[in-house]
């Protein structure tokens, strides 16, 4: 693999470890369903210029413009779009933030990062890809060493309402979903106006949710400065720019060996908390990075004789 596509990864894990520490400062503030929406409302659009530039340029072009054009999708297509915009936020940043409020921040890394194990088994039935037994074990490690990350090995860190446990598995699953919703049906479709239509259809489900669930929370909302950079970062970075990178990561490797290394999110996380908030790196953290980097390593050697 390229360079660039290594670097591109270290990036988002960056991002996705910060996404835990801005969503707590921002819940401070809003509902958490409310927060999700302006997230994806903003991040839809602040991409509209660049999705129209590069169509534009598309067009210009006298090469294969339809196929790669978004915008004016077939009714099939048109519809997977929908369903990986629904996945990939609505669901996935829905549950997420719902399941947030009920319970730590220690079991939401855990939880949210079971989506590996989701992608693996959706990618066998749905992809056919193969799965080995060292990938599976692979996979249990990385997701042990994400826990005593995320908790410090402390099941008492682990507290929270079953309702909030529901909530984060959905997220999760919802999270693997879109991967291989995006690897088997939307890989030909040019990525910056796909993400500008997958926010859409994200922002109107949660506008849905929002109405039938608490409509009065949309005025609960407290603009302060620390809302607005945790929304700004959040939107930017971690939707936008997010999307983009596993976007393209997934289409070149596919979703199994990109969503192991999502497994680096939670060490990620307790990496910026401890610089942001001054949290202190405890022994079994540290015992829990050296396993998912074990982990990581194990499931890439059984990726190189697949």
């Amino acid at each position: 693999m390229k360079l660039v596509y290594w670097l591109l990864l270290v990036i988002l894990i960056v991002i996705f470890g910060s996404n835990y520490t801005s969503a707590k400062f921002a819940l401070k503030y809003s509902a958490p369903i409310v927060f999700s929406m302006l997230r994806t409302a903003l991040g839809c659009a602040f991409t509209i210029p660049f999705a129209m530039y590069t169509v534009r340029n598309l067009k210009s072009k006298d090469t294969h413009t339809k196929k790669r054009n978004p915008l004016r999708p077939d009714g099939k297509s048109f519809c997977y779009i929908v369903l990986f915009g629904i996945t990939s936020s609505t669901f996935f940043f829905g549950f997420w933030y719902a399941g947030e409020a009920f319970t730590s921040a220690s079991i939401t890394s855990v939880i949210v990062n079971t989506s590996p194990l989701f992608t693996v088994i959706l990618a066998y039935f749905l992809l056919r890809d193969k799965v080995t037994r060292t990938q599976v074990a692979g996979l249990i490690l990385g997701f042990i060493g994400a826990f005593l990350v995320a908790s410090n090995g402390s099941f008492a860190s682990l507290y929270g309402d079953w309702r909030g446990f529901i909530l984060l598995f959905l997220s999760a699953a919802s999270f693997a979903g879109s991967l291989i919703i995006y690897k088997r049906f939307l890989t030909e479709f040019e990525p910056v106006s796909l993400n500008m239509l997958q926010l859409f259809f994200a922002t109107i489900g949660l506008l849905v949710w929002i109405l039938i669930s608490n409509p009065h929370s949309l005025g609960l909302v407290d603009f302060s400065t620390t809302f607005l950079i945790a929304l700004l970062y959040t939107t930017i970075f971690g939707t936008v720019i997010a999307n983009l990178i596993f976007m393209a990561l997934v289409r070149q490797r596919g979703p199994t060996w990109f969503s192991m290394w999502l497994f680096l999110s939670p060490v990620s996380g307790v990496a910026i908390s401890s610089l942001v908030i001054g949290e202190t790196l405890l022994p079994l953290q540290i015992v829990g990075m050296f396993l998912v980097v074990s982990s990581i390593y194990v499931i890439n050697k059984a990726f190189a004789k697949v």
